[in-house]
């Protein structure tokens, strides 16, 4: 019994030992896979850098499985390169073993801000700020938070005003390694922050400008003044200047994305093309997530004529975690590009169905697709859209004609009827469904006199509707009124030089054979 005893406590002793060895592998990989990360913000060599981190990030759960650091790390990682499910899944690992950390909540509210998420952002920063344990974490937290309140809506704008001033003075504290050295700096830094914001209520940018330059003067290193300083010349037209902070910032730090990002917006203003491509470029590198820079450089590089490269960038963003609301509207665009201007109606269609899965509630987007379909003569996929923008929008006028159109040249008469009644009944001016409901009648079902009251209807809304006039003469030829089928298609005839809807010749020919016919 005694020796059983000694047994399991040298194989107890063991396993503690192994455990203990495997942790602290794990801890130095991940502590040299941190420091890779932190390098990883030089452009140049960030992908490699990152790729190393990831590499040993594995090795480091290899060892331990439930290594919540590492965790965390690793979905940094990939949210820095714009793999938002796999990050967020990842964070939420990172959470699960270790409850009181700051590294995942700070990633759920990057990826929260990305999706525009104010709520679920504002969440997981206060979290982030209540378990910070570096100053770095705390202006991180700070400014993300800041970012998550509205600086623009009342309700948060005192929020958002005292949570900047609180990431700046945290930054500013980070900068300088020493809380001892802060106090020098915070009293005017406050003070300046309460100027500005009085200035800003009075709507008064000379006086903001006079105070953040007075800042910059006395502490010349801080980039956020410097870059206030090019947003307000900016508002004011001084572009030279606003240019000049924005060089100044770029050269003192050349990964700072704000600054990178403001100077591209302003050479897209002043339609310097090729100049806001290298800084969003540029940008790219500093920010892979930014899907908003992908959206631009496909506009300038189609604003240039480069339309293959900016349908690229456009078909980028799409794959992006951008808002819903963006892809959709940029999948239109790109849809129009395909469809306009690089005649491939395949891709255009392709462009469409991507606008449908970011929005599938917008009926826009399945009638665009619809008329896309009719045009390249795929008749059964243009009617199952349109039914489904009808399922969406009962009272879709648009939706109804097209499908009373297909059922009529199905052969289904009574459901093409219904449509166009439907179609009437929600728009009791729309010409062309009383013109296609009277030639049903005429046609196909006998009630000539039905059908002349519909194409006099069409008229009587558009008297420039050429098919309306010759439709009607249809109907006054079968009742054998040969006189009045002249008028109507002689007046079909002056319209149509205006409009083109019918053949000249074939009109010429029915005038002249039955103006013969009432002669004789």
């Amino acid at each position: 019994m005694f020796r059983e005893v000694v047994m399991s406590w040298n194989l107890t002793g063991n396993r503690s030992a192994k455990a203990a060895q495997a942790r602290s592998l794990s801890d130095e990989l991940t502590c040299q896979a941190e420091a890779l990360i932190r390098q990883s913000a030089h452009p140049r060599q960030g992908d490699n850098l990152q790729y190393r981190a990831m590499d040993l990030l594995a090795q480091a759960l290899e060892h331990e499985p439930d290594h919540a650091r590492a965790l965390a790390l690793l979905a940094r990682v990939n949210l820095d390169r714009a793999r938002f499910d796999k990050a967020r899944s990842l964070a939420f690992k990172s959470l699960s073993f270790e409850p009181q950390q700051a590294a995942a909540p700070l990633t759920l509210t990057r990826i929260a801000l990305f999706q525009r998420n104010a709520g679920e952002a504002r969440q997981w920063g206060w979290q982030a700020l209540r378990f910070s344990k570096t100053l770095g974490d705390t202006h991180m937290a700070l400014r993300l938070l800041a970012r998550a309140y509205d600086v623009r809506t009342p309700a948060t704008f005192l929020m958002a005003f005292l949570l900047w001033g609180a990431a700046f003075c945290a930054g500013l504290a980070a900068g300088i390694g020493s809380m001892r050295e802060l106090p020098g700096v915070w009293g005017p830094l406050l003070l300046a922050g309460f100027q500005a914001l009085s200035a800003r209520f009075h709507h008064d940018d000379d006086a903001e400008r006079v105070v953040w330059q007075s800042l910059h003067e006395r502490f010349p290193g801080l980039n956020g003044v410097q870059i206030r300083l090019a947003d307000l010349c900016a508002t004011r037209g001084m572009l030279d200047e606003a240019q000049y902070w924005y060089r100044r910032v770029l050269k003192r730090n050349p990964l700072s994305a704000l600054a990178c990002d403001r100077l591209a917006t302003l050479f897209e203003a002043t339609d310097r093309h090729e100049d806001a491509i290298a800084l969003l470029e540029h940008l790219l590198t500093l920010a892979p997530q930014r899907a908003d820079a992908y959206r631009r450089l496909g506009d300038l590089y189609a604003a240039l004529g480069d339309l293959e490269q900016a349908s690229g960038y456009y078909q980028t963003f799409l794959r992006s975690q951008a808002h819903p609301r963006d892809r959709a509207l940029q999948a239109v665009n790109l849809a129009h590009l395909y469809h306009d201007l690089l005649d491939n109606p395949q891709a255009a269609q392709l462009a469409m169905l991507s606008a449908i899965a970011a929005e599938p509630r917008q009926t826009d987007h399945y009638l665009q697709l619809g008329a896309y379909y009719y045009e390249a003569g795929q008749f059964a996929d243009a009617e199952r859209v349109y039914a489904d923008a009808l399922r969406l929008e009962p009272d879709n006028l648009q939706a109804l004609a097209c499908l009373g159109y297909f059922k009529w040249q199905t052969g289904e008469i009574d459901a093409a009827v219904d449509y166009y009644l439907r179609a009437i009944d929600r728009d009791p001016s729309y010409d062309i469904a009383y013109n296609n409901l009277g030639v049903i009648y005429l046609d196909h079902l006998g009630r000539v006199r039905d059908a002349m009251a519909l194409f006099e209807r069409a008229i009587g809304l558009n008297s420039g509707y050429a098919l309306a006039f010759y439709n009607l003469g249809r109907a006054h030829r079968f009742m054998g009124e040969r006189e009045r089928a002249v008028r109507c298609f002689e007046r079909a005839r002056q319209v149509n030089d205006v409009t083109g809807e019918l053949d000249d010749s074939q009109l010429d020919t029915l005038i002249h054979a039955l103006s013969q016919a009432v002669e004789g």
